[in-house]
């Protein structure tokens, strides 16, 4: 090609190779130097911020360079929470981490041996049924635990239970729906002194709210629909002996290695509210349960694992920024300190709470009257509807809208937030 054009010009292709190097050069653009002034190896061009050698992008366009910007992409979920902290689309963290959390129904992980077996053992137990040869009493409303507290799993909560209470001495029968029992164990290993600090009866900061503890005997109650019970072993007795009729003798009679318990879990209580059984007109032999059966239902309670928590969203975030402003964490504490520094988020006080009159279930128990209960613990919410020591509401909506008495100004402020905001705070709720 060079040599049919050299010949048509009348060149040499050596002459005609150096007139197109010369074009090129001479048709080339001079290379352009980009400058960095700040010397942070960021170009100008390139650079949110020019003349700063610590910053160099502003993902958001907010203003602030993203080394100093704790939420780069301005989604609301801080980058240290967020899994892709600068992609605004996606916002949803994991829930943190429980030492104390597993599916529903699952032990308390990192348990000895000892502990899995007891607590295997205590779990046949609360589902076998107790029949006449066992000692249920002739007026039982009950036969097995897991019979009220199977949903959705044993240890759960259950609905339409008429349960035998002590009120002032007197035993009656009450619609009280069973509250879930995952995680209470952690209950035990919050300090009376943690509780008490929380109190406020003769409400000196004119909240509105005058949360008093219950007790039992020298305790300060944390267990049943009005914290009646200090302790497991008081609440579980109790039941046995009121809804079964099945009798029992305190732990403290108890050989310790013989019963299979875990040391550090001995309790010594009597049962609460035991002076009104369901019957124990019959020939078998008290006590009716053994102490290694008893001491087995006790720690299978006492290890059930915590509800872990759903995935964290925006809606969630939101929802749980309106669930303090709005007054209801002011019952519902979000967490509380175990005997050990370790942290629980059970959205409770343990304390006793006026709810008004509509609410009164005409039950006295301890110090607690009939309009008294203690603040439900929220955490695994979803499932326990419906909601309400009766059972009345069936949603977590019904729920707030039924509070009163000390939840008035909090009911209130729930029903003047827009429907969005509300939307918001109930998921937030089906998170915990």
């Amino acid at each position: 090609m060079k040599q049919a054009l050299a010949i048509y010009f009348g060149i040499s292709t050596r002459v005609l190779a150096l007139i197109i190097a010369l074009c090129v050069v001479g048709c080339t653009a001079p290379p352009v130097v980009e400058t960095d002034t700040d010397n942070d190896g960021v170009v100008d061009s390139q650079d949110a911020f020019p003349d700063d050698p610590n910053e160099s992008v502003d993902t958001d366009n907010d203003g602030e360079g993203n080394q100093a910007d704790t939420d780069d992409d301005d989604d609301g979920v801080l980058d240290e929470d967020d899994p892709e902290p600068l992609d605004a689309n996606v916002s949803s963290i994991d829930p943190p981490d429980n030492p104390f959390g597993a599916e529903l129904g699952e032990s308390t992980p990192n348990l000895s041996g000892d502990q899995i077996d007891a607590f295997e053992l205590g779990k046949n137990v609360f589902s076998s049924m107790f029949l006449p040869m066992d000692g249920v009493g002739p007026n039982h409303l009950g036969t097995s635990c897991v019979g009220c507290h199977g949903s959705p799993t044993a240890g759960g909560s259950g609905e339409n239970a008429f349960v035998r209470v002590i009120s002032v001495g007197v035993p009656m029968i009450v619609d009280h729906d069973a509250p879930p029992l995952f995680g209470v164990g952690l209950f035990e290993r919050v300090t009376d002194e943690t509780i008490l600090s929380m109190q406020d009866p003769t409400d000196e900061d004119n909240d509105g709210i005058s949360g008093r503890p219950n007790i039992d005997g020298d305790r300060i109650g944390r267990f049943g629909l009005k914290a009646q019970a200090a302790t497991l072993e008081s609440i579980t007795r109790g039941m046995l002996v009121n809804q079964m009729g099945i009798t029992s003798e305190p732990l403290a009679k108890v050989v310790r290695a013989k019963s299979q318990r875990p040391e550090y879990l001995a309790q010594v209580a009597p049962p609460s509210g035991g002076n009104g059984s369901g019957g124990n007109d019959d020939s078998i032999p008290d006590p009716e349960i053994n102490e290694v059966d008893l001491a087995n239902l006790i720690t299978f309670q006492q290890l059930l694992a915590a509800p872990i928590r759903g995935t964290i969203d925006l809606a969630v975030q939101r929802g749980d920024e309106l669930f303090a402003s709005i007054g209801c964490a002011d019952c519902h504490v979000p967490s509380l300190p175990l005997d050990t520094g370790e942290m629980i988020h059970p959205y409770t006080d343990l304390l006793i709470h006026n709810m008004g009159e509509d609410l009164s279930d005409a039950v006295f128990q301890s110090a607690a009257s009939g309009t008294e209960f203690r603040t439900a613990p929220l955490w695994g919410l979803t499932e326990s509807a419906p909601y309400l020591h009766d059972g009345r509401a069936t949603t977590i909506d019904n729920a707030i809208r039924e509070h009163a008495g000390e939840a008035q100004d909090a009911r209130d402020n729930y029903i003047t937030l827009t429907e969005e905001e509300r939307s918001d705070l109930i998921r937030f709720l089906e998170s915990l």
